[in-house]
């Protein structure tokens, strides 16, 4: 197979008789049918698109946590902590109410009575009994028993006993009524205080348990966090790869052309006479043909424009700018390489867009 780039000579009128004959060197007509047979099934190639997962979705940890802090939202008027502590209340107040009358005072006397007062005038009539065969004893052996002279002594006597059981009975019924008095405001305020405290311990159990729920649930939400964004990171590389596998053969390519699309072409058999009226000049011929196979892309690296102004948006919501290249007073109109990621093609160290990827037209404004 010959080479597609064969030598050809071409005529450039000038005012002066004579010709320019330009020829592309044999060592490259190899390199250069190479490079369009692999640009030629390069761009045969159909458009393929990234199938793997771009987005992490949650994590487990992140799914428990979430339904935990549903399940724990409200939690606490479900509990009923509320009512609870108001019923305690109702009943503090009930028990602060209570008075030490009538039912009340027979329940705390009684045992005072049986313990104290009945047992004191069980003793005073054994007192007064001992007391009694005491005084018959002296009357016997005084020859006077049965006589006015000791039922007279033993009728004062036993009026002595009961003033004396009467005020004995008197004083400890006192004594047992401010004893009663004292037990039961003892326990009226034990009681009360209980009440009051476990109704200002029922909302705060339940608010401490469901606090330490919610603290569960965000310490394993931000464990679930850092899973995700490892995930994440593993995936923005797995497409990074793709994308670079991708465009690997294009910038092979790219590069290829670059090389040869600067070639020396060799003129000779020049010959001038007089006045030329014409500039002879020009793209190299297999640099237009070379640099077809990266036709579709355009430099549009941000770091090598200036002047860039935002004028609008593509359809498909891509940013759409005029700006100017360095160093150059010429105004084009485009995209910004990175912003179009799945479109772009590091090359040599500068981003380069496949416009045929984007629904934005590449051109020059001035």
């Amino acid at each position: 197979m010959g080479s597609i780039f064969k030598p050809r000579s071409t005529t450039v009128p000038a005012s002066s008789s004579g010709s320019v004959k330009y020829e592309i060197p044999e060592y490259f007509k190899k390199a250069q049918e190479e490079l369009f047979a692999r640009a030629s099934a390069e761009s045969k190639k159909p458009y393929e698109a990234y199938s793997g997962p771009r987005i992490a979705g949650l994590t487990q940890l992140q799914k428990d946590a979430q339904a935990a802090a549903e399940q724990n939202l409200g939690a606490f008027a479900k509990s009923g902590a509320t009512q609870k502590a108001t019923d305690l209340m109702n009943q503090a107040g009930q028990v602060a109410g209570e008075r030490f009358e009538g039912a009340t005072v027979d329940q705390y006397m009684n045992p005072y009575i049986k313990n104290v007062v009945d047992r004191s005038m069980a003793n005073l009539g054994e007192i007064a009994g001992q007391q009694r065969q005491g005084r018959d004893a002296t009357q016997i052996s005084a020859g006077a028993f049965g006589g006015s002279r000791a039922a007279i002594q033993n009728a004062l006597a036993q009026e002595r006993e009961m003033k004396a059981g009467g005020d004995l009975t008197a004083q400890l019924y006192g004594q047992g009524f401010d004893q009663g008095r004292s037990a039961f405001m003892t326990d009226r305020s034990g009681r009360y205080n209980d009440l009051m405290t476990r109704a200002q311990m029922t909302p705060a159990m339940q608010l401490q348990k469901q606090q330490a729920a919610m603290q569960e649930a965000g310490t394993a939400g931000q464990y679930g966090a850092l899973q995700q964004a490892l995930n994440q990171a593993q995936m923005s590389e797995n497409y990074k790869d793709f994308i670079e596998q991708q465009g690997f053969g294009r910038g092979q390519l790219g590069f290829l052309s670059q090389i040869l699309g600067n070639a020396p072409i060799r003129s000779y058999g020049e010959q001038r006479e007089g006045t030329q009226d014409q500039v002879i000049g020009g793209t190299s011929p297999f640099g237009q043909i070379a640099g077809a196979a990266m036709s579709a892309y355009a430099m549009s690296d941000m770091r090598l424009k200036e002047d860039i102004k935002l004028v609008g948006k593509s359809p498909s919501g891509i940013n759409i700018y005029n700006f100017k290249y360095l160093n150059s007073d010429d105004t084009y109109q485009g995209v910004m390489a990175q912003e179009v990621p799945s479109a772009s093609k590091l090359i040599d160290g500068h981003y380069y867009v496949d416009y045929s990827k984007v629904d934005v037209e590449f051109k020059k404004l001035n």
